[in-house]
């Protein structure tokens, strides 16, 4: 339940719940479930939808909700094509993101691959 609500998030809104650049801040972000709302992103949201991630973006698993208590929850309830279409653009935007991100870091892997290998073409060896 707890990637459902990971994913609700990135429907809603584009990106994920949780982000940081240096992993150890991310795993303490996750471990204390340390998230918010930003606007204006979440202006527009309902606060149904806001409290169903608050009920499943819970650390202890034996108090987030269940499946079936999702099913019965007035934002699961409420929603219609209307939602679903919001929440395919926010999936679109996402992967485009990470589309970005990915070919970024490729870029700049392959930039530091060639600064190095002129680093090692200029080194001189002793004969």
């Amino acid at each position: 339940m707890w990637s459902t609500g990971v994913i609700l998030y990135i429907l809603l809104c584009g990106f994920p719940p949780f982000y940081e650049e240096e992993l150890p801040a991310l795993f303490d972000q996750i471990m204390k479930a340390k998230y918010d709302f930003p606007s204006p992103w979440w202006d527009n949201v309902s606060a149904e939808a806001k409290q169903l991630i608050n009920d499943l973006l819970v650390i202890d698993p034996t108090k987030r909700l269940t499946g079936k208590q999702v099913l019965e929850h007035p934002f699961i309830k409420m929603a219609g094509d209307k939602a679903l279409t919001g929440a395919q653009q926010q999936l679109r935007k996402y992967i485009k993101t990470q589309k970005l991100r990915k070919a970024a870091m490729g870029i700049i892997a392959a930039r530091r691959i060639e600064k190095a290998l002129e680093g090692l073409k200029n080194l001189k060896v002793d004969d």
